[in-house]
């Protein structure tokens, strides 16, 4: 097997249709261009145990105030982003994808000053109304995003929605691989921070323990002793059943913090020659 590494997309995708790489992964696959290549026999997805969302630093203003960061998830159109990515891609209102057994979580109602928001909802009205509440008069943040191809549209997907319906100022801010990772461990950026979590084995805990006390995979700077303390009790459960129906508490308690901003549901697309047999990207 050779592999070549080529980091620029459209080379990657020009040496496979010129016949110099036989599979191509779907980071190396540019966005704009999975519509034309749906059709196409050679272009697969798979399904994939794989959220991708932004973090937002909890301990900075104005995301240091669960309102501001209730106003920024309800601010944003998912939906859109998800038919932009498109190759079967879902939109995220929570953090978990599908799994077997696990009750999904599809709203979550929180009473704010008397009034009831769903803030899992697309709502541009009420998160201008909490923004308002969170006492941010004129939002600026920055989006800090690695270098990557599957990924770099988002920014400004993002910068033109939040700007229509917050009025915000958004800055862009690209970083190459190290630094980006660097910058969100360390909180040391203003606003949000691309992230994601690719499941280790088909179980929700593989997603929910990024966010246990001191981990902080996710990169948001938050953490819980009580979520802790659930998400523990919940592992100890050893009914199937009423072990899932807690872990979806750990959730929806991880939610009511919003610490992230779920985007959406990946899939693995790629790129693969008819000849190609017996390869599981799913192993990868």
């Amino acid at each position: 097997i050779n592999l070549l590494p080529v980091a620029n997309s459209v080379a990657s995708v020009n040496m496979y249709k010129a016949g110099e790489s036989d599979w191509v992964p779907g980071k190396l696959v540019p966005p704009a261009i999975i519509p034309s290549l749906r059709r196409k026999k050679d272009f697969h997805t798979a399904p994939a145990f794989w959220c991708v969302f932004y973090a937002m630093n909890t301990r900075m203003p104005p995301f240091h105030n669960v309102l501001a960061r209730y106003a920024l998830n309800m601010a944003t159109d998912k939906r859109a982003i998800a038919d932009f990515v498109g190759a079967g891609r879902l939109p995220a209102l929570s953090l978990m994808p599908s799994c077997p057994g696990y009750p999904a979580i599809e709203n979550l109602p929180v009473e704010i000053e008397g009034t009831v928001f769903d803030v899992l909802r697309f709502d541009p009205a009420a998160a201008r109304e909490l923004l308002r509440r969170a006492g941010v008069n004129a939002l600026r943040l920055e989006i800090v995003y690695p270098n990557r191809p599957a990924t770099a549209d988002l920014p400004q997907i993002l910068q033109q929605q939040w700007r229509s319906t917050l009025g915000a100022e958004v800055i862009p801010a690209v970083r190459e691989e190290k630094a980006w990772m660097q910058a969100r461990g360390s909180l040391a950026y203003q606003g949000v921070a691309e992230s994601g979590i690719i499941g280790d084995y088909l179980d929700p805990n593989t997603f929910l323990e990024a966010f246990l006390s001191g981990a902080d995979v996710g990169g948001s700077g938050w953490s819980d002793s009580q979520y802790d303390a659930m998400l523990g009790e919940a592992n100890a459960e050893t009914g199937a059943a009423e072990r899932m129906r807690k872990l979806a508490d750990c959730e929806r308690r991880l939610l009511r913090a919003m610490p992230i901003l779920p985007l959406y549901y990946n899939v693995l697309a790629f790129l693969q020659k008819p000849y190609v047999q017996g390869w599981n990207p799913r192993r990868l």
